[in-house]
């Protein structure tokens, strides 16, 4: 049995808060469970209802389609959330160009679907070890897979980071889309960037391996983001195999 848990926080530069998550331990439409973290872009307009809009949209596609297979229902939440975002931002100038990343994960009998855009990312912590399962979808990554740069010009290349694919696009997302089977204890750790570009992968395992409440070590890896700059918005969904039936 998977048992999630969340958090946001403000960080100690931005002025609002564009990251939305949504967390339910309860089922909704075909998964037993789902959780969700949104990243409003950085420097585009109104990053905060894009974020929020793409969370209310994508979980507002599960609860509705109960009968998609588990796949199908994940990938068309978020062309879904895609068009209903878009349509947001031309309805609008205060919405013009807005966007967000999106990660989602949902459980479907004992295993964990999970689905990818933009560059939050989605860890598997257990075992004395930190794995990411996410490639960011930025500038550098895909020219690194069209094989048109070399992974050591990666650091040089101007926008290296920018965003390549993202909720609120004028073109059809394809997310990246993957299953697992965590191991009983095994965590899987959900973020936006304002965690994963201020903690190490070892801060987050000595984090999570200390033997503290689940709400307790997303607390304190929210503190570790500030206390290493908060230079971004901090969100952070922990959900641990609890292993019971």
């Amino acid at each position: 049995m998977y048992y999630g848990v969340g958090r946001t926080n403000l960080g100690l530069v931005r002025q609002k808060n564009e990251d939305s998550f949504f967390v339910s331990n309860e089922q909704i439409g075909c998964f037993r469970s789902l959780y969700i973290v949104a990243d409003g872009i950085g420097g585009s307009r109104a990053g905060e209802v894009a974020s929020s809009g793409a969370v209310s949209f994508f979980r507002e596609y599960i609860q509705e389609n109960v009968n998609l297979a588990p796949e199908e229902a994940l990938r068309n939440a978020a062309v879904y959330a895609n068009t209903c975002v878009y349509n947001m931002s031309e309805s609008s100038p205060e919405y013009r160009d807005m966007g967000t990343t999106l990660i989602a994960a949902a459980v479907f009998g004992d295993e964990l679907l999970y689905l990818h855009v933009g560059d939050s990312r989605i860890y598997t912590i257990g075992n004395r070890s930190v794995k990411c399962l996410t490639v960011d979808h930025n500038l550098g990554n895909k020219m690194l897979q069209n094989g048109t740069i070399t992974e050591d010009l990666v650091s040089i290349l101007p926008n290296s980071l920018a965003i390549t694919k993202w909720i609120g696009s004028p073109e059809r997302p394809e997310p990246d889309i993957g299953i697992i089977k965590l191991e009983k204890g095994s965590y899987l750790l959900m973020c936006s960037d304002g965690l994963s570009n201020m903690v190490s992968d070892r801060e987050m395992l000595a984090i999570i391996s200390k033997n503290k409440g689940n709400d307790d070590k997303v607390e304190e890896l929210i503190k570790a983001a500030n206390a290493n700059g908060g230079r971004d918005n901090i969100t952070v969904i922990l959900i641990h195999n609890i292993g019971v039936k």
